[in-house]
């Protein structure tokens, strides 16, 4: 671990010769913190505690998060500030090690739900694909095509036919928006790596939001029913986004409005589960729903991030949801959120 945390200093250092982050010290946030700051304690923070042979560890008590879960998000925070496992760059080599280290324990057949319920299942699955097919579509390296090829022939499967939708097990058996955005993210990432992904999954995908979503155009969706809720709103207007609704279209104009309306004050509680979701809708949305949550996330965030300590640079797991993932969950959804704009190109 004392090796991991002189890693983690020396890629902040890197990172700022490189122009790429802010410069901060780790453990010590700056006079005016900004994104680009707490994104640096943040990956600094992660990278300290990355096990040896290059996983994360979910935590041992209170949480449904597997190994495979926490360390796919990573993955993702460290591809969100453009980071490669192929090409130099400050973290290059975290983000080697857990590619090695996802590949080496990918299940024979491809599914990363191992059986098993919520936090863990189709979440981990979506998850893992969304991370293996974005870093193919950046490097086209050809390790990761056939366990990604894999792994998409599961999620593919795991669709439910008759409702369009996925749920928390590869059977197929039922839906919900929730999953459901995370295997569409997945299967988008895929199909612009190159790799050849037919109509059918997005055609089911819109009989579920069809069935879902109420509201005066159908904006509104819910979690398994169409009683809207905010962070169901928001995932189902992120996977109409993704099935290429434009923002003037009257489900779109629904779903901002109702946003716009929901929006978390300055000083609620955190909910990332929400405000996670918020973002990437918000973010590709634009107009006014951006204009107003993009500063208040980022205040929100960097008022949260732990300031000093051995935590320094995460965020507690005491936002609704986080406590399924631990502080590397609450740590990554943090820096997804900071680094939209990166992360979830338009």
């Amino acid at each position: 671990m004392f090796n991991r945390l002189w890693a983690a200093l020396i890629a902040t250092c890197v990172c700022t010769l490189m122009g790429g982050c802010a410069t901060v010290q780790f453990g010590a946030p700056t006079a005016s913190p900004t994104g680009a700051d707490a994104t640096a304690r943040a990956l600094a923070w992660i990278t300290a505690h990355q096990q040896d042979d290059g996983h994360w560890a979910a935590p041992q008590r209170g949480a449904t998060c597997s190994d495979d879960t926490v360390t796919a998000y990573a993955m993702l925070c460290y591809q969100a500030v453009g980071a490669r496992h192929d090409q130099e760059g400050p973290y290059q080599q975290p983000l080697a090690q857990a590619v090695k280290w996802m590949l080496a324990n990918q299940p024979a057949d491809g599914d990363w739900t191992r059986g098993t319920g919520p936090g863990n299942g189709m979440y981990t699955h979506g998850v893992v694909v969304s991370a293996l097919a974005r870093l193919y579509a950046t490097t086209k390296d050809p390790a990761l095509l056939e366990p990604l090829k894999k792994a998409l022939a599961v999620t593919l499967r795991a669709q439910n036919r008759q409702y369009g939708g996925w749920r928390y097990t590869s059977k197929g058996t039922d839906s919900d928006t929730s999953v459901t955005s995370w295997q569409l993210g997945g299967l988008l990432l895929a199909r612009q790596s190159g790799i050849v992904i037919g109509d059918e999954p997005f055609q089911l995908t819109r009989r579920w939001l069809a069935g879902v979503c109420g509201g005066r155009h159908g904006g509104l969706c819910g979690y398994v029913h169409p009683t809207p809720i905010p962070s169901m709103v928001a995932a189902g207007m992120f996977c109409h986004q993704i099935l290429g609704l434009s923002a003037d279209d009257p489900r779109m104009s629904e779903a901002a409005e109702y946003l716009l309306d929901h929006m978390p004050k300055k000083d609620d509680q955190a909910n990332f589960y929400y405000e996670y979701y918020l973002t990437l809708a918000a973010y590709r949305h634009q107009g006014r729903l951006w204009s107003r949550w993009s500063p208040l996330m980022r205040e929100r965030l960097i008022a949260g991030q732990v300031a000093s300590g051995p935590d320094a640079g995460s965020w507690n797991p005491d936002a609704y949801y986080t406590s399924y993932g631990g502080r590397l969950f609450s740590t990554a959804m943090a820096v997804l959120m900071l680094e939209a704009a990166r992360a979830y190109p338009r």
